[in-house]
């Protein structure tokens, strides 16, 4: 027998007859544990409702109680105050009184609950009504049933059942009583609690569990189900007389919990009726899914145990035949192998050495590389200096011999062209450092201008704007005039009627911002990208070959991070922007 169908045998009879025997007896002590476990915890859910729904209810009697024993709330229904013919002190103490019992009371129900109502009814024509709070007794009223039943009531609290409250759209439970008073004055008092105060404890209990809180003639005062039928009788509702007749037969249990309240809500009680068959179809649909689970994990794991062998024997002969490359030369590494077995850690450790001779190999053709290139470099450097021996101050004296000849001649104008030009020279001449102040580059750029308008005259408008504790702050050398040499060549040269170019150097608390506007044609959003893409590549770019823009831009780039390179805005036709932002604590520190 072959060594897949050995394991195809073990595994059928180590894991699968097991496996049925175990889920058998697991899903009939699931189904009998299950149901036990529900219907008790049926049963400690709705005494907890009850539990809560009478701490609800004992709190809105003990609030009616406490409005019955308060004595001033009594006096001041009692007091007959004089109204227009009161003292300014018995007005205030009159308002004083009001606000004192408006506000205890109006605390008291928020602490209670925020969908509880209290209304006060009195015939003292001299209280004050307000027509929320205080209403008046009238005459009408008294008459009305509910008041009727109030005053029969001889100062006990009287259910008088629910009503349905247009304006905040609900149904409230209303209960009442008559306060007690020293004068022949009657006062009613009126609580009104919304039906979802109790429905919330019950709302909750969805699914197989049908609950109602029914009153002691067995009316339906909130229910989770059917609540089309609150306010009616329980009796009432569309096939609740066949669950009681047939609970068990349909797999339904009743349970009826009596409430222990104060009257007038004695005899109320919790009526919850409980469904086991939606447990028990739960149940079913559990086992039919695990079954097709089981079904499916059995034939992957068939499946699985087939292929296995025969990944693990076409993982070990791919590695073997990459190390066989090796004889021949060839330092390719394998496919990386992200398993964590002894065969992937064997892949991984093959291809750490294969790139580790490659990495020797590429850094001694690298070091090879930089040592000619350090040779070249040398050479050139050694040609520099003896060129930069060339004293050039014979220059410097001929220029200074033209214009004081052109200052004898009068020709000022030419004069002053010749020292700009001198001055331009003599300062592209000094490399003893390669830093300049912001008034420095703004002095070369004076003399450049000045130099320009011997050719462009008139068409060249220029101006500087400069903050001045921007001033000291150090640049690398040359950084300025380039921007301005571009913003010439092509918003001047390029025009008949010329152009204005302004050079702006704004500083903020922690960066500073300079910025060389022109308005001449502007580039196309082509040519935009084309520029960015440039600069974007510059790192690839021979130094040879940095020149203007992208000369400054690495420069830039080089000393303060990608982030203060060169940035182009333009809008054709109108405009052209070049700016750069840099830290100014860079330029603080820099020497």
């Amino acid at each position: 027998m072959k060594m897949r169908k050995k394991l195809l045998l073990s595994y059928l009879l180590v894991v699968l007859i097991p496996i049925l025997v175990l889920g058998y007896y697991l899903i009939s002590s699931l189904t009998s544990v299950t149901l036990q476990n529900n219907d008790r915890i049926n049963r400690i859910g709705l005494q907890q409702i009850g539990a809560n729904i009478s701490d609800e209810i004992t709190n809105i009697i003990k609030f009616s109680d406490r409005v019955m024993l308060d004595r001033s709330l009594t006096n001041y229904l009692d007091t007959e105050y004089r109204g227009l013919d009161a003292t300014e002190e018995e007005f205030v103490q009159y308002q004083k009184d009001y606000s004192t019992i408006f506000d205890t009371y109006s605390s008291g129900l928020t602490i209670l609950n925020n969908k509880t109502e209290m209304v006060l009814f009195s015939d003292n024509p001299s209280t004050i009504k307000d027509r929320t709070f205080l209403l008046e007794l009238s005459n009408e009223i008294k008459r009305e049933d509910w008041s009727q039943q109030l005053m029969k009531g001889k100062g006990d609290n009287v259910l008088l059942g629910l009503k349905k409250d247009d304006q905040n759209n609900r149904q409230e439970i209303v209960i009442g009583r008559q306060l007690s008073s020293v004068s022949s004055y009657t006062h009613l008092l009126q609580l009104s609690v919304a039906e979802t105060t109790l429905y919330k404890y019950i709302q909750m209990e969805t699914g197989n569990k049908d609950i109602y809180l029914l009153d002691s003639e067995g009316r339906v005062m909130t229910a989770n189900a059917n609540r089309d039928y609150i306010g009616q009788a329980f009796d009432s509702i569309p096939g609740i007389a066949p669950i009681f007749n047939q609970s068990k037969k349909d797999g339904n249990t009743v349970v009826t919990l009596p409430l222990e309240l104060r009257s007038p809500f004695t005899g109320w009680k919790l009526v919850a009726i409980f469904s086991s068959g939606t447990v028990l179809s739960n149940i079913g649909d559990i086992v039919r899914q695990s079954l097709l689970v089981c079904f499916i994990c059995v034939l992957i794991s068939l499946l699985l145990t087939m292929i296995f062998s025969e990944r693990l024997s076409r993982r070990l002969k791919l590695l073997v035949r990459h190390m066989a490359t090796i004889r021949d030369g060839r330092m390719a590494a394998p496919e990386p192998d992200h398993t964590g077995d002894e065969i992937g850690e064997l892949n991984r450790s093959f291809r750490n050495m294969i790139h580790r001779i490659n990495e020797l190999i590429s850094e001694v053709y690298q070091q090879d590389i930089e040592r000619k290139q350090l040779v070249i470099e040398k050479q050139g450097a050694e040609l520099r200096a003896l060129q930069s021996q060339i004293n050039p101050h014979f220059l410097f004296n001929t220029m200074e011999s033209i214009r004081m000849t052109l200052v004898k001649k009068r020709d000022t104008e030419t004069a002053d062209i010749v020292a700009s030009f001198s001055r331009l020279f003599r300062q592209s001449m000094d490399w003893r450092s390669e830093w300049n102040t912001v008034a420095q580059e703004a002095d070369f750029i004076s003399h450049y201008i000045r130099v320009s308008k011997l050719r462009f005259r008139d068409k060249l408008q220029f101006n500087m704007q400069i903050d001045e504790d921007a001033k000291q702050l150090q640049l690398p050398k040359f950084t300025l005039q380039p921007l301005i040499e571009n913003a010439i060549v092509h918003s001047i040269e390029r025009r008949i009627e010329g152009g204005r170019i302004s050079l702006q150097v704004t500083k903020s608390s922690e960066r500073i911002r300079i910025a060389v506007c022109d308005d001449g044609p502007g580039f196309t959003t082509e040519r935009i990208l084309e520029i960015k893409d440039r600069l974007a590549q510059s790192a690839s770019v021979k130094t040879s070959e940095r020149i203007g823009l992208l000369n400054v831009h690495l420069r830039l780039v080089a000393v303060f991070g990608p982030e203060a390179g060169l940035r182009i805005e333009s809008d054709p036709g109108r405009k052209t922007v070049l700016s750069f932002e840099v830290p100014a604590y860079r330029l603080e520190t820099q020497t």
